[in-house]
């Protein structure tokens, strides 16, 4: 999955949060890390604070995980249980994504570098 590719997808999976959605995503892929700048926009005023998050993906058991290891919006404080669910929302959301390629297989690994999110798979012997 490139940069590109990798934004649309968190830009649809956190457009539907409800504290807000990040408007404009920019997503970094960095060695280990992905950070994702934009605006939210706060639902109740419809105002725009700038800032970015930076998340952390791996996989665990044949799932993706998702972990936001640093979120920097001013105006937006997120409790813990928001952070759980944007977790939860962005693990599901990629691993729709590349199910979409390996539809029979088991998520075994995924790699963040330097422009790009590449998964790996496990696909069972045909017998």
């Amino acid at each position: 999955m490139t940069e590109a590719e990798a934004a649309q997808a968190i830009e649809t999976i956190l457009s539907s949060g409800q504290q807000g959605k990040i408007i404009n995503p920019q997503a970094d892929l960095r060695d280990g890390e992905i950070v994702v700048s934009g605006e939210v926009e706060q639902q109740a005023t419809g105002e725009r604070h700038p800032g970015n998050l930076t998340m952390r993906l791996w996989a665990e058991s044949g799932h993706l995980r998702a972990q936001v290891t640093s979120l920097d919006f001013a105006g937006w404080d997120a409790s813990d249980e928001q952070l759980n669910d944007i977790n939860q929302s962005l693990a599901e959301g990629l691993a729709r994504q590349a199910a979409r390629r390996n539809n029979q297989s088991e998520l075994s690994g995924v790699i963040v570098r330097d422009g790009e999110l590449a998964f790996t798979f496990k696909t069972p012997r045909r017998k």
